[in-house]
């Protein structure tokens, strides 16, 4: 009786609302009706694309993805973009491309490695794809140069951009392995000065971090050792702004949701601010200033940029003083932060996969001894202090030399990669998955989309990183996954040309072995391609090589710090093994996990 009642007067409170706000009962209905129409008519469009798709003999677009708000589309996919492409992705397992509407603009993605191998490196395809509205994206969004570099004279653009395609170049790493190799000689030693005194510590040392140790050494052989001594907080203010990139690009306002992620952005401007006016000053025959004494040793690309923009009056003295040098600031932090971040976090993982395996630690420990040892000190003191060890490292043999730390790298990059390559589309063209892909994807004969100019075309690496189709148990590390046939052709064509798992062996002649990228493409490809790639994998293999040489790791007691349960023993940090926990170019969020440090053989 009660339930009875308490229906009856919801009924006239209802009958009531709507006689008394009939408008707004109509708008409401209206809206719901939009809503409801626009996801029946999208998806049914979806559907039919889908199986035109699949029955087509000729180029199509590819299928676009069902929305249910008519003027944002997809937008709202946007806000939390690597998770819902890839909830997109799982729930169509069957596409090998897919499109994104946001407004009047598409953005086509596509999870298939051969046509991502089209996109990245074949001629009449790539050279139809350009990756300069996203660069000058961060420029403006992140950075805040107002459009300076889209607006820079296209010659004078261009070759500010051939400066650090020139870090390719045999000439200029010849200079930057040998000053890099240097620092890391005697700065793994610092990972660690057990020292509780900031006068005795060096900047990356002050954070507890072993990624920070990497970046700091790559940060002396290209802007010079002062830069860090001068603004030592520069290696975290890289990890912290970078953290909130997504943010800033999709144009949310930062000081809502990070104040903290702006202080540290405006610090890395200030510290590449001062030292290009002080190579400035140095190219000019002017003193630079005693805190700068070093800046001469700024590697040659990032001089010459400096250099550039001062032609193009960067440093004018008719600017206020807080403007000169604000363009090369922003120009070269933007190359900063990449370097500071992606490279050390790999570093970390690398570290952390060989570690919590003893049997893999000894083979790499093995495998590592010829090209990088522990010198002697001969009991050398310094006023009673005996010196600190360093390391005799042969890079050029590390990096030729070593299958297994090589495997354990492009494992680790296979792993925690997670960026996207998104490009503009200059002119109309045809892409093909291969027989292979199709296959795999469960299509009856390969498909071939047709691509507009205007269009956006999107690779999420990280999602086929961890496809089951073209990875056997892709959850987990297998340090020797890369290996192949010495003389057979990894890649796109032939991704099944890796040893069997029983031939996966420490007893393998590495003679027979080369190591392939298979069907992924971390570095990108074509004109695009990570112009610091050669660096970046002599800086990987030097800096964990160093590392697990000098020092041990061990885990600390079991339920003192977070991530660490049960035994003392590794354990990956709940959430990171899913696609989802990764964020970022190299798997932005790393786990904080607290170790104890031994010194090796000293």
């Amino acid at each position: 009786m009660l339930d009875s009642l308490d229906l009856t007067a919801m009924t006239t409170i209802l009958q009531e609302t709507l006689w008394q706000y009939p408008r707004t009962t109509l708008l409401t209905t209206l809206i719901l009706l939009t809503l409801l129409t626009t996801r029946l008519i999208t998806t049914l469009r979806f559907r039919t694309q889908t199986t035109a798709i699949a029955n087509a003999t000729h180029p199509i677009s590819p299928p676009e993805i069902p929305y249910t708000i008519p003027f944002l589309k997809n937008a709202t996919v946007f806000l939390n973009l690597g998770r819902n492409v890839a909830s997109i992705t799982h729930s169509n397992p069957t596409a090998a491309m897919f499109t994104l509407r946001v407004a009047n603009s598409r953005h086509h993605f596509t999870t298939s490695p051969s046509i991502s191998h089209h996109l990245l490196t074949t001629r009449g395809v790539a050279d139809k794809l350009d990756l300069s509205p996203f660069v000058f994206r961060v420029m403006s969004h992140f950075w805040l140069d107002g459009g300076y570099h889209e607006n820079m004279p296209r010659e004078k653009y261009q070759t500010l951009h051939k400066y650090l395609a020139t870090m390719m170049h045999s000439t200029v790493l010849n200079d930057l392995v040998p000053t890099f190799t240097s620092a890391l000689s005697t700065q793994t030693a610092d990972l660690c000065s057990f020292s509780d005194s900031i006068v005795d510590q060096h900047p990356w040392e002050r954070a507890a971090n072993v990624t920070s140790t990497s970046a700091g050494s790559a940060l002396d052989a290209f802007f010079s050792p002062d830069l860090a001594l001068n603004h030592p907080t520069i290696i975290e203010d890289d990890f912290l702004s970078e953290t909130y990139l997504q943010q800033w690009l999709a144009g949310f306002p930062p000081q809502s949701f990070a104040p903290s992620a702006v202080r540290a952005r405006d610090r890395i401007v200030t510290a590449m601010r001062e030292h290009s006016l002080a190579y400035w000053k140095l190219s000019r025959g002017e003193d630079p200033g005693a805190v700068w004494a070093n800046v001469g040793q700024t590697c040659k690309p990032m001089a010459e940029r400096v250099l550039l923009y001062g032609s193009e009056g960067d440093f004018d003295e008719v600017k206020p003083e807080w403007e000169r040098g604000l363009n090369a600031a922003k120009g070269n932090a933007a190359i900063v932060q990449p370097l500071q971040t992606n490279s050390p976090r790999l570093v970390f993982w690398m570290v952390w996969e060989i570690m919590r395996d003893p049997v893999l630690l000894k083979e790499v420990r093995d495998e590592i001894a010829p090209y990088v040892s522990i010198e002697t000190n001969s009991g050398a003191t310094h006023g009673g202090i005996q010196e600190k060890p360093r390391l005799a490292i042969n890079a050029q043999s590390l990096r030729t030399q070593t299958p297994l730390l090589l495997g354990v790298f492009h494992e680790v990059l296979r792993m925690q990669q997670d960026s996207m390559t998104y490009k503009l589309v200059t002119d109309d063209f045809t892409v093909t998955e291969s027989a292979e892909d199709a296959a795999r994807f469960g299509a009856a004969h390969p498909r071939t989309y047709a691509i507009k100019n205007g269009d956006f075309v999107v690779i999420p690496h990280g999602l086929h990183n961890y496809d089951g189709r073209y990875w056997e148990d892709p959850e987990s590390f297998d340090a020797r996954r890369f290996w192949v046939k010495k003389g057979t052709k990894g890649g796109v064509a032939a991704p099944d040309v890796g040893f069997e798992k029983e031939e996966k062996s420490e007893e393998l002649d590495k003679i027979e072995v080369d190591v392939s990228y298979l069907t992924t493409h971390p570095w990108g490809g074509g004109a695009s391609v990570c112009k610091g790639k050669n660096f970046a994998i002599i800086e990987i293999l030097l800096a964990v090589a160093s590392i697990i040489t000098l020092w041990d790791f061990s885990p600390v007691k079991a339920g003192l710090f977070p991530g660490l349960d049960g035994e003392k023993k590794w354990e990956r940090t709940n959430g990171w093994k899913s696609l989802g926990g990764r964020e970022g170019g190299i798997a932005g969020k790393l786990p904080s996990v607290m170790v104890e440090v031994r010194r090796r053989g000293v």
